[in-house]
């Protein structure tokens, strides 16, 4: 046996020195026939065609089991799952489609994987995606990981849970989607199994099948549980192939020796070993292993396999009190009182856990099936085993993810503070989003005919916006301002008649709102005096301010590193994301308002102001089944209310003015570099003496008074910019004076006074500061138009008809906000919100 082992090492590297003998020599043979046999029936060359034609080549395939390691494992190697463990295949899979490392979004410290596969909704899972959530995606595959090197950690589950609604079902579908793409499309991921044929030449099958079945001949078995032909291959055979095909398998699995299921079934089993006795008392004498394939090659036939066919299901839903075990498990057949309890086809294994062999096996809502079902959960967990009443053990290769909602955790809980089952669980929280972005992206993943337009681009195409989602709200940076879609896309909805657009802001009000409700802004005395957080005390106004807290999501207010990390912690210590307004309700909420915009007098385009008089009468009616009424408290009702006006005064008609003061402005940037340029020479001369009056302007070469109110003022909106950072002089001067000597060191005499003509003293302006003066800039257009604002509504709606600059003036702005994503209805809105209250553009 030691020099067949030997033997058979040295087919699989291509060494035949010690193929000397006639026998060795005849199965050196025998190999090279078997790689002859193997390439003219490989179908696995780079399939092309409809999926159609893809199925019907799969399903017509056929190989012999010794093609698993002729010519040296090159079958194997073409097709590496086929010696991989479940776990591994999924690994695999989400490996080929790239993992990277990002700077940590949140707090802005470490960094965090993003796995392509979940999170970037690739065409191989159908633009699929999980939203956000990038630690529920790492911790979950840190299990997979686990599981694929055969670590005892992968064993338990990760228990996903959370409130309703917040994309747990997305880590059934995707990878359920990838494992059927890839095992119909990639041949690296093509999956296979076998069946039995030509029972009816062994004597003892032959009258065991014709007692179930009625007859053996011509009957073809199909594994019942899709296992792999390598666990029909002898250990030694096993064991050389896996060292044969290890370098190329193993980088696919993070560098893991492959692991695949090396016993079949107890029904697959119990025909292989009729088999081989059956031939052994043919031949009269012992088997060797590769006798034993040879005999195999007259009754197995190896098929692919594809995922989700033939009964095999991914997921197991909650069940009802009266649980269907047999649904479940196995099933007892007819003939289990002639075979005997303990025979393999005593019972039939066609459980829906049975059925997940080789796969994924999702448990959906598992804390809401009844307590003795979850006990019984333990050792298909534990040991991956199915073993129900007398019947033998059945080992699995599968990986598990379970799923379930806050309150059913609860009640686990409850019934059992010591529950087996959650303590063999790895826990992971999936809470609703509370940063806008996120909660904007995940409705916009939601809507499927949400098409976007971009700005600004002659010839635009609309796409779907589930598949530019990362160009429409792309990836936060900490520390960063979040991009959004307005004035950046136009957002519609539908087609023909009914076709919806939003305007600027309104995706993200919704946002906002929805977001500000799952968050915690009052705080008892307990709260206070139990603080875990040293860095983010309660009574602070990162805590207290909801606009605050809102800026600092957004990346328009600084926030320290060491603040940002308490504060992720502290949120995850109060649950915030698991109260405030569902998520199924801000989606009735969007449907509402879409239905509302679609009416004849709202112009098909969904506006904040929309959403907001949507929200009131939702919020007003009193919840009704299966109605479009949301399911709020009355207590939360006036919360979400207050929510509502805060955001539309607070957020909303700021950034709609900001909308408007930029379009007043667009044709001021040569006073805004008058500006920059006057106030950096007053900077620098403050700089040097902080009581001088004047300084010398470098194109008049004269002395010209500082103007300190204005300076005063830009100093202000600087701060307000920079969330509370001063306009340092000193930096300032400094960073002129760095600037001016790199250029002339590199021979550039761009910054420095300018001849005769006019222009530009400095080209190159501080970031910031220029910020600062901008903004200072619209806001002085703006306020000399004030008097006219409430005219160019009247303008716009065609009320009024004003004077021929007034006309010029008003078509003007109306041309320069439809380029930003405005429309008649949009625009005529935000132009009367913001005329109401005039006095407003005083403070920005």
């Amino acid at each position: 046996m030691k020099l067949l082992v030997i033997f058979l090492f040295s087919i699989f590297i291509g060494n035949q020195a010690l193929a000397n003998s006639d026998w060795e020599k005849q199965c050196a043979m025998m190999l090279t026939n078997i790689t002859k046999d193997n390439n003219s029936k490989d179908e696995s060359k780079k399939d092309k065609g409809t999926t159609r034609d893809l199925r019907v080549r799969a399903l017509t395939q056929e190989n012999k089991l010794s093609d698993l390691f002729a010519g040296g494992g090159e079958f194997v190697k073409k097709h590496p799952t086929l010696v991989m463990s479940a776990p591994q295949r999924l690994l695999a899979i989400i490996n080929k489609a790239g993992v990277q490392e990002i700077p940590n979004p949140e707090t802005g410290f470490g960094k965090v994987k993003v796995y392509n596969l979940f999170s970037k909704g690739l065409p191989e899972v159908e633009h699929s995606r999980i939203v956000g959530h990038l630690h529920v995606i790492e911790t979950v595959m840190g299990n997979l990981e686990a599981a694929a090197r055969g670590d005892t950690a992968g064993k338990y589950p990760a228990l996903i849970w959370g409130p309703p609604g917040t994309g747990k079902t997305e880590f059934l579908k995707i990878p359920e989607t990838a494992l059927q793409k890839a095992a119909l499309e990639s041949p690296d991921f093509y999956q296979f199994t076998f069946a039995w044929r030509n029972l009816d030449q062994v004597p003892s099958l032959e009258k065991l099948f014709s007692d179930l079945r009625g007859s053996a001949k011509g009957l073809e078995i199909k594994s019942p549980l899709n296992e792999s032909p390598f666990s029909l291959l002898p250990s030694d055979i096993q064991n050389g192939l896996l060292h044969a095909v290890a370098a190329e398998v193993s980088p696919k699995i993070n560098n893991n020796f492959p692991a695949p299921k090396r016993q079949p079934n107890p029904q697959d089993r119990f025909i292989l070993d009729e088999i081989i006795k059956h031939v052994s008392l043919e031949k009269g004498d012992a088997l060797t292993s590769l006798d034993i394939v040879k005999a195999l090659d007259n009754f197995v036939v190896v098929k692919r396999h594809l995922p989700g066919s033939d009964g095999h299901r991914f997921v197991v839903p909650a069940q009802s009190k009266d649980v269907d075990v047999p649904g479940l498990f196995m099933s007892k057949s007819p003939f289990a009182t002639v075979l005997g309890s303990d025979h393999p086809f005593a019972y039939n294994l066609t459980g829906l856990f049975a059925r997940s062999n080789g796969g994924i096996l999702f448990i959906d809502e598992v804390g809401k099936n009844p307590q003795q079902l979850i006990a019984k959960f333990l050792n298909l967990i534990q040991d991956q085993v199915i073993q129900e009443g007398g019947a033998p053990a059945v080992p699995l290769d599968t990986f598990i993810i379970t799923a379930t909602n806050s309150v059913d955790i609860q009640k686990i809980r409850e019934a059992d503070p010591q529950s087996p089952f959650l303590s063999r669980s790895k826990l992971i929280m999936m809470p609703w989003h509370t940063h806008p972005q996120m909660v904007a992206k995940t409705l916009a993943y939601e809507l499927p005919n949400l098409k976007a337009t971009k700005l600004g681009e002659e010839n635009a195409v609309e796409k779907p916006a589930r598949e530019i989602l990362d160009e429409l709200l792309p990836q936060a940076r900490f520390g960063q301002p979040v991009l959004t879609p307005d004035g950046r896309y136009t957002l519609t909805l539908g087609t023909g008649n009914n076709k919806v657009t939003f305007s600027p802001h309104a995706l993200m009000y919704i946002s906002y709102v929805a977001s500000l409700t799952r968050l915690k802004f009052d705080f008892t005395k307990e709260d206070i005096q139990n603080q875990k957080w040293p860095n983010v005390p309660v009574f602070t106004d990162l805590m207290r301010d909801p606009l605050l807290r809102m800026k600092a999501f957004m990346g328009e207010t600084d926030v320290q590193n060491s603040i940002a990390i308490e504060y992720f912690k502290m949120s995850k210590a109060l649950g915030e994301g698991t109260f405030g307004f569902d998520h199924r309700d801000v989606t009735k909420w969007l449907g509402s308002a879409v239905a509302e915009a679609q009416k004849q007098d709202h112009g098909n385009t969904v506006t904040p102001l929309l959403l907001k008089r949507t929200l009131e009468k939702l919020l007003s009616q009193t919840p009704q089944k299966g109605d479009a009424s949301v399911g709020v408290s009355a207590e939360d009702k006036v919360k979400t209310l207050n929510y509502a006006e805060f955001v539309a005064a607070q957020i909303i008609i700021p950034k709609m003015r900001k909308d408007i003061q930029s379009a007043l402005s667009q044709s001021h940037d040569s006073a805004a570099n008058e500006i920059y340029d006057a106030v950096v020479q007053s900077i620098i001369a403050l700089n040097a003496d902080s009581q001088t009056k004047e300084y010398l302007d470098a194109k008049t070469n004269s002395n010209t008074l500082i103007n300190k109110q204005q300076l005063e003022e830009i100093r202000n909106i600087f701060r307000r910019q920079q969330g509370g950072r001063d306009l340092s002089f000193q930096e300032i001067s400094s960073w002129h004076n760095h600037l001016i000597l790199s250029q002339r060191n590199g021979k550039v005499e761009t910054d420095k006074a300018v001849e005769e003509g006019g222009g530009r003293v400095f080209d190159s302006a501080h970031p910031g500061l220029m910020d600062a003066i901008n903004a200072y800039q619209a806001q002085k257009v703006a306020q000399a138009y004030t008097a006219t604002i409430q005219k160019f509504a009247n303008i716009a709606s065609g009320k009024i008809t004003g004077t021929p600059e007034e006309m010029q003036r008003a078509s003007e702005l109306i041309s320069k906000l439809k380029g930003i994503g405005y429309n008649e209805v949009s625009l005529r809105e935000a132009l009367q919100l913001i005329a109401e209250d005039p006095s407003e553009a005083e403070k920005q």
